[in-house]
């Protein structure tokens, strides 16, 4: 295989390796945002990640889990009928697993089961995930790019296949980190015609240092995917110390994003709960002491005895 073929596979692979690291990662946080009570044959893996790549999933009963302490609750994706009622739920749908390659239970009508969205749009976060994934890899790409550029010159014009040879074998030593010795037996007998010859001359485009403006960048794109997910975060970018004001100035913002997740859960847990009499809950997941998480009631009674034996004053707004 040529040199620039290699390189070319390379750095695709690289670009397709940066993706992938941050596609899981912000996948990871949507899936992790909730906190569910759920019966023991339910699961609250799959529940999230049917939410996430189908953007809905079906709280149902299974006959052959039902025993005296359990009601056999289950929560799966599903797949849909073409007929809907006037409020867009379809009349009967098909749950199934991501792990058994079909289909594991007949159509159900829509009285028999409850469906969850992911948000009142119903729209999936895999689209939002991968749209912040691709510009962050991007970013990323970016960096590693501009900081290869800092340490070796650009391209070089050369008078014979000899020099050529030289000049990336110079290039290759520079990219791995270790110093070079080079010689050029062609330059040196030209030199000692024409001491004012110059057989080869470098081309240097001086590229700027820009790394870390684009670190910058992706720190502010971090926290714009928390801000539409619902997650609290800071959009200043400054070093000194932020005053209150300041650090909850998109508070607003995240709280109206994590309304949007938040609203069709906490219905299915409540329809749910009094279909079958079972206890479903959902909440966020956070226990940081904010004012987000304070109006979202996030703690209970056991987390706030907990926090005061720690001495922590739970009333205390500073």
């Amino acid at each position: 295989m040529s040199t620039n073929k290699w390189n070319y596979k390379n750095q695709k692979r690289l670009n397709n390796i940066s993706y992938l690291m941050w596609f899981d990662y912000l996948a990871a946080l949507c899936q992790a945002r909730f906190k569910w009570e759920l019966p023991d044959t339910a699961n609250e893996e799959m529940l999230e990640r049917a939410m996430f790549r189908n953007a809905k999933a079906v709280f149902f009963q299974d006959e052959g889990l039902v025993t005296q302490d359990s009601a056999g609750i289950v929560t799966l994706p599903f797949m849909q009928t073409s007929n809907f009622t006037i409020y867009g739920y379809p009349k009967e749908l098909k749950p199934f697993s991501y792990y058994t390659g079909a289909p594991n239970y007949d159509y159900i009508p829509i009285s028999d089961c409850v469906v969850c969205f992911a948000n009142i749009g119903r729209y999936s976060d895999w689209t939002i995930v991968d749209y912040y994934a691709s510009r962050l890899s991007d970013a990323q790409r970016t960096i590693d790019i501009n900081l290869a550029q800092q340490k070796s010159i650009a391209g070089a014009m050369v008078g014979s296949d000899a020099q050529k040879k030289s000049m990336e074998a110079v290039i290759k030593r520079i990219s791995e980190n270790t110093p070079f010795i080079v010689v050029d037996k062609d330059m040196f007998d030209m030199a000692a015609l024409n001491p004012s010859s110059n057989s080869f001359m470098d081309i240097r485009f001086d590229v700027p240092y820009i790394a870390d403006k684009v670190q910058v960048y992706m720190h502010n794109l971090v926290n714009e995917f928390l801000t539409k997910i619902g997650i609290e975060n800071t959009t200043q970018d400054k070093r000194e110390r932020m005053v209150a004001d300041e650090t909850n100035a998109n508070i607003g913002s995240v709280e109206m994003a994590r309304r949007i997740a938040m609203r069709p859960r906490e219905k299915a847990a409540k329809e749910a709960s009094e279909k079958w009499g079972v206890s479903i809950s959902v909440e966020f997941n956070s226990h940081l002491k904010t004012l987000l998480n304070e109006a979202f009631d996030i703690f209970n009674e056991e987390d706030v005895d907990v926090m005061e034996t720690r001495g922590v004053n739970i009333n205390d707004k500073s």
